[in-house]
C-alpha cells in the first residue's frame, strides 16, 4: 500500500479545511477573497489543494471568525469545529 506524502496530506486537508471554514462562515469565495485581500482565483486554488502559505491560512481563519479549532478527519470528510 502506498501512503500519501506529508505534502499531499497537507494540500488535501488544508483545501478541505479552507472550504469548510468558508462555508461555515457563510462566505462566498469572492467575499472571502475581498476580506483577506487576495484574488478569488487564489481562494479557488487553495480550495483545490494548491499549497497555501501559513500566513495566508491564518488570515483566512481570522476572516472566517475561527480563533481556535479542532479537526475531525472521518471517512475522508473534514469537520472544523471553531471557536470565536
Amino acid at each position: 500500500m502506498k501512503y500519501p506524502s506529508m505534502r499531499e496530506l497537507y494540500s488535501v486537508n488544508s483545501a478541505q479545511i479552507i472550504r469548510t471554514m468558508r462555508k461555515d462562515a457563510g462566505l462566498t469565495q469572492k467575499k472571502l477573497a475581498e476580506k483577506v485581500r487576495l484574488s478569488k482565483k487564489s481562494i479557488e486554488n487553495y480550495e483545490k489543494g494548491v499549497d497555501i502559505p501559513f500566513n495566508k491560512l491564518v488570515g483566512i481563519m481570522d476572516a472566517c471568525g475561527v480563533r481556535k479549532f479542532t479537526i475531525d478527519l472521518v471517512a475522508g470528510k473534514v469537520k472544523v469545529k471553531g471557536a470565536v
